[in-house]
């Protein structure tokens, strides 16, 4: 918002010019149907007569009020009063900002800037006269209790601005006393009284300048104060927790575990080579190598028994 703001005050500075430009130079001769792109496929266009017609008309009368410098004013005003009130109230870092920086002329300037802002929205005609609405109200704020102590306002309703530049801005160069006045004694309004004998027309382009300036710094000291900020993990959250490591016990436990299958693996594993037939076997260990392991051959049979062999030599002796 701080950028909207800055752009009503742009719009004033270029409407102004503007006009005195629409003032001091015939620019009649330069007015032409004027279309205007309201979509894709739709326009919208200002006649030729009638941007010729204001042209001439304010051009023959440049010392006379126009309504097109009157709208460039209200407009630019209301915009700029109603972003700032809305950023006191909602922004908590633009309120401490200006707290910060208008010290003891923070509440006043939080006042004028609360009742000009009603009374520019509250206005339905090109005259600028008081409601009841545009002040009674924030009159018995001021006058509450716990305003009246904080601000030390002594029973009064007044409200007394007095911003200098270079007491609050020091970088601001130019004059020393250059800054805003404005005196509003609420318990004194009326409805019906006109607005420009309570703040003439100048303090309010003092006013729409000091929010303009005021909406800068406030704008790079925030953006300076993100970019400060660190970014990424927070420094503050704790590491996640990790898996707790066994106990020693339970370490020994499963260390048996794997021993004992291991030896039990290696068992089968032998009972399974000593059933094979075959002589001689290689065998993978347990360590990557490779074992010959010989199996114990049978005993030879002989070939006839030995009660055959001693009836065979008792029959030679006997013939």
């Amino acid at each position: 918002m701080l950028k909207l703001l800055q752009g009503y005050y742009h719009f004033l500075s270029l409407g102004k010019f503007m006009e005195q430009l629409i003032l001091t130079n015939d620019l009649s001769e330069l007015a032409m149907n004027l279309p205007i792109k309201t979509g894709e496929k739709s326009s919208f266009v200002l006649k030729e007569g009638v941007i010729k017609q204001l042209l001439t008309s304010l051009h023959q009368h440049p010392d006379k009020r126009n309504i097109y410098g009157y709208l460039t004013e209200m407009s630019a005003f209301r915009g700029i009063f109603s972003i700032v009130r809305e950023l006191i109230e909602g922004n908590e870092e633009f309120r401490e900002f200006l707290k910060n920086l208008l010290q003891d002329q923070y509440f006043p300037f939080e006042q004028t800037i609360r009742f000009l802002r009603n009374v520019l929205n509250h206005s339905t005609s090109s005259g600028l006269h008081l409601k009841l609405d545009d002040y009674d109200i924030q009159k018995d704020y001021i006058l509450s209790p716990k305003q009246q102590r904080l601000n030390k306002l002594g029973g009064s309703a007044v409200i007394q601005l007095n911003f200098v530049y270079s007491e609050h801005i020091p970088q601001r160069k130019g004059s020393p006393d250059y800054g805003v006045q404005l005196r509003l004694d609420f318990a004194s309004l009326q409805p019906g009284m006109e607005i420009e004998k309570l703040v003439s027309w100048h303090t309010l382009y003092l006013l729409a300048e000091l929010c303009f300036n005021l909406s800068q710094l406030a704008d790079a000291q925030l953006h300076k104060a993100k970019q400060a900020a660190p970014q990424g993990k927070n420094p503050t959250s704790k590491a996640p927790k990790s898996a707790s490591k066994p106990k020693k016990s339970e370490k020994l436990k499963s260390l048996d575990s794997k021993v004992q299958n291991f030896l039990s693996e290696s068992k089968k594993s032998s009972s399974k080579i000593s059933k094979q037939p075959s002589k001689e076997r290689t065998l993978t260990s347990g360590l990557g190598g490779t074992s010959k392991v010989k199996s114990k051959s049978a005993p030879k049979k002989p070939l006839v028994s030995s009660s055959h062999h001693e009836r065979r030599s008792r029959n030679k002796k006997v013939s």
